[in-house]
């Protein structure tokens, strides 16, 4: 603590989202390098609850005006070492977080390919919104304590949606396409699946809206044979294609083990990607 603030008394004396018009989920209140008085008045509005955090030890507060104090903030009494004759300012993280549901959107940035029945490669690509609110907050700062100070409450939500998209869309049961031929359908298996993952955080979604959505079959533009009049080519690394590729090139990639049986290839001529092992004979190579 600084002298300016021992001389001055320059602490935080009342605490209080004055500023709250509904609009965020959760609001990191500014100290601006003060420390808060013992014995400081909170005001947490109605909707609302307050969090004091110190070394991952934190008090939450609900709805009512308190005195921060070891009686009112017992785990970070504890923390801090606080014995009954304590009245000296201290320091701790303190947010805000609203009891309301928000609404943040989603999307894949890029087109996802995906595996179908029948050797099939589907592109896809949609977006919409998702519905939450914080349900358990020990749950919730367990995950995102670390994350609360540097990122945005938006893009740590967005994050935990489409980090968990592409999993949720690979392990599915049924058919991409019959999935992805109806919005309210594909948002229907989305919230089904990610409500199981967004509980272990600590979270309740509310609802998943699917407003666009397109999948298609992905072929690659065939370019024709190549200067040593081979046929092209066109293989699945990292769920992208790439390509075109002679037919030498394909071997020497299986001879490398670059390409293993059940690896998915195309050329002109086929219908669908399909393994390499169906084309080629890896035991003669």
């Amino acid at each position: 603590m600084g002298l300016k603030s021992w001389l001055f008394g320059d602490f935080i004396d009342y605490i209080e989202w004055k500023d709250n018009n509904k609009s965020e989920l959760l609001y990191k209140f500014p100290l601006n390098n003060k420390e808060i008085s013992y014995n400081a008045k909170l005001k947490v509005n109605e909707g609302e609850i307050a969090i004091f955090i110190k070394n991952h030890s934190f008090d939450a507060l609900t709805y009512g005006e308190y005195l921060l104090n070891s009686q009112t903030l017992p785990n970070i009494a504890k923390e801090l070492g606080w014995d009954e004759h304590y009245d000296e300012p201290f320091s701790l993280d303190i947010f805000f977080i609203n009891k309301d549901s928000f609404r943040f959107k989603w999307g894949n940035k890029e087109p996802i390919l995906l595996n179908d029945k029948d050797n099939s490669i589907a592109r896809l690509e949609a977006s919409g919104y998702f519905s939450l609110h914080i349900i358990n907050i020990e749950l919730f700062l367990k995950y995102f304590e670390d994350k609360l100070s540097n990122s945005n409450i938006d893009d740590l939500m967005n994050s935990l949606f489409e980090d968990n998209f592409i999993d949720v869309l690979i392990n599915r049961k049924s058919s991409i396409y019959s999935l992805g031929a109806d919005s309210k359908e594909f948002s229907q298996f989305l919230y089904s699946q990610m409500v199981l993952i967004f509980n272990k955080y600590g979270i309740r979604l509310d609802n998943v809206e699917t407003l666009e959505l397109n999948v298609e079959q992905e072929l690659p533009y065939y370019t024709g044979k190549n200067a040593n009049n081979q046929k092209s080519y066109y293989i699945i690394k990292n769920s992208k294609p790439i390509g075109p590729f002679s037919e030498d090139e394909i071997k020497d990639m299986i001879k490398n083990e670059t390409l293993i049986p059940a690896s998915y290839i195309w050329r002109d001529g086929l219908k669908e990607w399909v393994k390499v092992k169906d084309i080629f004979d890896f035991e003669n190579l």
